[in-house]
């Protein structure tokens, strides 16, 4: 069974529903894995700077960009 956070992380990937009714709700602290606070961090800012769900795609570059993200963790 995958945990709450990994439910949240994909349900903000594939449904604008539920990106609508949560989003304003959700804070990073939330995430206590810091590779899925960093995932949430881009996800929404995905999110707030282009007004859809971001792809897996889209998530991934975005990530790569990061300095603050060692290759492991990538």
């Amino acid at each position: 069974m995958s945990r709450i956070e990994e439910q949240i992380l994909t349900s903000l990937l594939k449904n604008d529903d539920y990106v609508r009714t949560v989003l304003p709700y959700l804070k990073e602290d939330y995430f206590n894995d810091e590779k899925e606070r960093t995932i949430f961090k881009e996800i929404k800012t995905y999110i707030e700077k282009y007004n859809s769900c971001p792809t897996k795609e889209a998530v991934s570059i975005a990530l790569s960009n990061l300095t603050t993200v060692s290759e492991q963790q990538f």
